[in-house]
């Protein structure tokens, strides 16, 4: 599968990033309650990652929504958001894991239950957030 052989990088801010040709834009202010970044898979619109900040709870909940149903629940208290403050989420994917960065600090890494990484294809952003920028790049590991 070509896809696992190169990494992929998500941002999102909510501050301006920098422009370059590998990156695109979009961004993020917001009193915040909760809100959540979806990959989703084609066909069908399956969800490879879900990935949930609650601010009511000060938890992060990821999970999948694979053949029509939710997995487990992962369930991560570190929590680095405040409300109506501006931050930057970064999503890495290698063969193995999506790594979770906010403000370019390593929060989690979400093992793949979607193993077939060509089908995801979508991301979606939903509920209680205005966004700044959003940068999506491909590229070859190093």
């Amino acid at each position: 599968d070509q896809f696992q052989h190169e990494h992929v990088r998500t941002l999102l801010a909510a501050i301006p990033a920098h422009k370059s040709q590998q990156h695109r834009s979009i961004s993020s202010f917001s009193p915040c309650l909760r809100f959540e970044i979806n990959l989703l898979c084609d066909p069908g619109d399956q969800i490879a990652l879900h990935f949930n900040p609650r601010f009511s709870s000060s938890r992060i909940v990821c999970n999948s929504f694979l053949a029509n149903h939710w997995g487990k629940e992962e369930v991560n208290n570190t929590f680095p958001f405040k409300a109506k403050e501006s931050f930057q989420v970064e999503i890495y994917s290698d063969q193995d894991y999506f790594h979770i960065f906010i403000d370019e600090n390593k929060i989690l890494q979400y093992k793949h239950r979607q193993k077939r990484l060509s089908s995801i294809t979508k991301l979606q952003i939903l509920n209680d957030i205005a966004i700044s920028s959003v940068e999506i790049t491909k590229r070859g590991f190093y």
